[in-house]
């Protein structure tokens, strides 16, 4: 764990960190004139919070985890749009496509289905190093 941690890419995080602070200052003065009440930026900046721990948490594990947990994940995903077609699938601007979860903040699966599909076009290949030249060959041509 520490080896990890001290041989981690510490400018890509400081470029990260910076990233997304700019994204945290940039919606505060977007929606400064905004009289609603919600304070945006924080929501924002709970977000930022929450995903960088997953960055640093997700950089120090194992990546080999990966191969067990990318089929069940997309499953998963899938079950998840198909809930947006039941009651649980909230319409915002026309389109059906959030999904309302008690206890969780209101969010799209189509998020984790991009995702987990990454994930497990990831595994796939691993399984099949032979397909690696012929998509070299196809991104080439």
């Amino acid at each position: 764990f520490l080896r990890k941690l001290i041989g981690m890419n510490w400018l890509l995080v400081a470029t990260v960190v910076v990233i997304a602070l700019a994204g945290v200052f940039f919606i505060q003065g977007a929606t400064e004139h905004i009289t609603d009440g919600k304070p945006y930026w924080q929501d924002h900046a709970r977000f930022v919070g929450f995903g960088l721990l997953v960055f640093l948490a997700v950089s120090l594990m194992d990546y080999r985890w990966v191969r067990w947990i990318a089929i069940p994940l997309y499953v998963g995903s899938l079950i998840l749009l198909a809930l947006t077609f039941t009651s649980m699938g909230v319409e915002v601007l026309g389109a059906k496509c959030w999904l309302r979860i008690p206890g969780l903040p209101m969010f799209q699966p189509s998020q984790i289905a991009i995702a987990s599909g990454i994930l497990l076009l990831a595994f796939f290949l691993s399984q099949f190093p032979g397909l690696h030249a012929f998509w070299k060959l196809c991104a080439t041509e």
